[in-house]
This record gives C-alpha cells, sequence and structure tokens, in this order.
C-alpha cells in the first residue's frame, strides 16, 4: 500500500511540473454563439478556463479571443487540433505564458509650466525609470515600460501635481523572452 501510494504521488509531482499556463490567442468570425463555442472545446476536456479576453480584430467581421488555460504540453496540442478544425476559427497562436514578455509603453503628456525647474521630477522619473520622449514649449511627454496597472497607478498619482494633459497607453505586447536570448524586448523609446 505504501509503494502504491509514493508511485502515485511521485506521478502527481511530475505532471505538475509540466503544467504550464497557455494563453491561445484565435483570430474567429464575429458571429453569435462562436465564442461558446470555443469555450465548449475546453469544457469537453475537461480543461478550465483561467482567463479569457475577446476584442474586435481590425480584419473586418472577425474578433480576437485570447485563453489563458493550465494544460500539459501533450494535452493542449490534442485541444489545438480539435480548434484548428473549428468552423470559425482563422488562425491559432499559442505562447507559454512563463516564457512570455507582457509589457506595454505609457505616455504621459505634461504641462511644461508646472514642469520646468521642478527638481521632483527627477527623483519621480528614477523611481520609475520614466524617459524623456518630446519637449515642446508648452508640453513635455514623457514614456514609460510598465508589465501592470498598479505601476500605472503609482506612476500616474506622482505625475498628477505636475499638471497631467493626456495619458496614453500602447496596449500589451506579448514578446518571446526566448527570441531575445534574455535581453529586453521593449528598449528605450527614441526621442
Amino acid at each position: 500500500m505504501t509503494v502504491t501510494k509514493t508511485i502515485y504521488n511521485h506521478f502527481l509531482v511530475s505532471l505538475a511540473m509540466r503544467i504550464s499556463t497557455y494563453i491561445i490567442k484565435i483570430t474567429t468570425e464575429n458571429v453569435p454563439g462562436s465564442l461558446l463555442d470555443l469555450a465548449n472545446v475546453f469544457k469537453a476536456h475537461s480543461l478550465s478556463i483561467k482567463k479569457v479576453q475577446s476584442h474586435d480584430s481590425i480584419m473586418g467581421n472577425h474578433q480576437i479571443v485570447m485563453f489563458w488555460v493550465n494544460s500539459t504540453k501533450k494535452y493542449l496540442d490534442q485541444i489545438l487540433a480539435e480548434l484548428n478544425k473549428h468552423r470559425f476559427t482563422k488562425y491559432i497562436s499559442v505562447q507559454n505564458e512563463e516564457k512570455t514578455y507582457r509589457k506595454e509603453v505609457v505616455l504621459f503628456k505634461l504641462n511644461s509650466a508646472i514642469v520646468l525647474g521642478n527638481p521632483e521630477l527627477g527623483e519621480i522619473m528614477k523611481r520609475y525609470r520614466l524617459e524623456f520622449w518630446g519637449v515642446r514649449r508648452d508640453f513635455i511627454i514623457l514614456s514609460s515600460v510598465i508589465e501592470d496597472g498598479r505601476t500605472l497607478d503609482k506612476i500616474y498619482k506622482a505625475l498628477v501635481p505636475y499638471g497631467i494633459l493626456e495619458c496614453a497607453r500602447s496596449g500589451k505586447a506579448f514578446l518571446d523572452k526566448e527570441l531575445n536570448n534574455g535581453s529586453s524586448p521593449l528598449l528605450s523609446i527614441p526621442g
């Protein structure tokens, strides 16, 4: 009995070590029921969806749906084969979340009359790795590469006293860490 339990526990541990979170991005026709049909593929395989995002594509009547799921690579390949055959699917891509950068660029347009001559802004720029992106007579633009909304909230609150005129976000970029040998794929933004 003890040997069987030990083997079973070893199997569970080795299985858990091979499970990863995958981001499955599917471009699909934007028709009623398409998202439900895709979700039912995961349900049929008893696979839980951790998170789902959907937005319209620039390709007319299509939408882009992103599913975050936990799976082994072998099991994931079976599900992808089924999703590929799905009647609404146009394109599928997959990324391993642990091997993916998720970052976005944020630009802050500040009132130059308030900013000029204020030494505290330099400390904020160092703390949040903000860079000058542009300088004009009426305003300056600072840029930052961020990973999450909490960082954006902190930067925004720190810059409010400097007269934020505008704030723009690029949206998250999903980039493979292995493609660039460990260096950051989002370097400083040219001025």
